[in-house]
C-alpha cells in the first residue's frame, strides 16, 4: 500500500467511474504503478481508466478502492470518494491511509462529526500522526470546541515541533476568543505571535498570512495587514479570501 496519496500536478478530469469493457487481463502491479504515475502527473483520465480496469478484475482490491477515493477527493467529489473509501476501510480496517482519507472525504461532505470518528481511529493506530492530529484540531475549532482542540495541537507539536499548521491553529484559537463571554476580545498578541511563528516555518502558508492580516487589521495596523494580503495575491492571485479582506 502506498505510504502517501498521489499528489496530482493538475486536475484534468471529471470522474466517470465506468467499468471498462476490455477483457484483456492486466498485470496488477505494473498497471497499478502506471496508474499512480498518471495520477501524480495530473493525467487523471488515464489514471481513472486504469484504476477502474483493475477494479473490474477485483472489485475488492482495497488499495485500488483507496486510490479511486483519493482521485475523487482531488476532484472535490467527496460523496463519491466516501463510497470507495468506506469500502476500502470495511475490507481492511487496519488500512490507516484509507481511514484518514475517508475522514478527509467526510469533512469535505460537511460531516465533521463523522470525520472525527475516522481521524481518531487513524490516531489509535498512529498516535503521533501530526497530520491527523491537526485535522482533529481544525474540526474542533470549527465546532467551537477549542479547549479540546488544544490537546490535539499539543500532541501534534510534540510529534513534530517544526509544525506550521499547529501554530496556525493556536493563532486561530487566540483570534476566536472574542466569541467567548470569558474572553470578550481576541487574544491578538498570541494570535499574531502564532501566525508569525507558523510563517517562519513555512513562509508561503496562505491561511496563516490571511489570519495574520486579520489580526493586524483588528489591531489597527492597516498598512501591515494590506502588505500581508498583497503578498498572498502575489503568489495566489485567485484567492477570493485575500481579495475580500483587502476590500474591507
Amino acid at each position: 500500500m502506498p505510504s502517501q496519496s498521489p499528489q496530482p500536478k493538475h486536475k484534468t478530469s471529471s470522474l466517470k467511474l465506468i467499468m471498462p469493457l476490455e477483457n484483456v487481463a492486466l498485470d496488477r502491479q505494473s498497471s497499478l504503478e502506471q496508474a499512480i504515475q498518471f495520477h501524480m502527473d495530473g493525467a487523471l483520465d488515464k489514471a481513472e481508466q486504469l484504476y477502474m480496469r483493475l477494479l473490474g478484475q477485483d472489485d475488492n482490491d482495497e488499495e485500488v478502492l483507496y486510490l479511486v477515493g483519493v482521485l475523487a477527493c482531488d476532484l472535490g467529489i467527496f460523496d463519491t470518494a466516501c463510497r470507495f473509501l468506506q469500502k476500502a476501510v470495511d475490507l481492511s480496517p487496519s488500512f490507516v491511509d484509507a481511514t484518514q482519507q475517508l475522514a478527509i472525504a467526510l469533512n469535505g461532505c460537511g460531516k465533521p462529526h463523522e470525520a472525527l470518528v475516522y481521524y481518531r481511529r487513524a490516531l489509535k493506530a498512529e498516535p503521533d500522526n501530526h497530520l491527523a492530529l491537526n485535522q482533529c484540531a481544525s474540526i474542533l475549532i470549527g465546532l467551537d470546541r477549542s479547549e479540546e482542540a488544544k490537546d490535539y495541537i499539543q500532541q501534534a507539536l510534540e510529534a513534530a515541533p517544526e509544525n506550521a499548521e499547529s501554530l496556525m491553529h493556536l493563532g486561530r484559537i487566540a483570534l476566536l476568543k472574542k466569541r467567548s463571554k470569558i474572553w470578550p476580545v481576541p487574544d491578538l498578541s498570541n494570535a499574531v505571535t502564532s501566525f508569525k511563528s507558523a510563517l517562519s516555518i513555512d513562509e508561503s502558508y496562505v491561511s496563516a498570512k490571511i489570519n495574520l492580516a486579520n489580526s493586524l487589521r483588528i489591531l489597527g495596523q492597516h498598512e501591515a495587514a494590506c502588505e500581508t494580503l498583497q503578498s498572498v495575491l502575489a503568489t495566489h492571485p485567485e484567492s477570493t479570501e485575500a481579495l475580500n479582506n483587502l476590500a474591507t
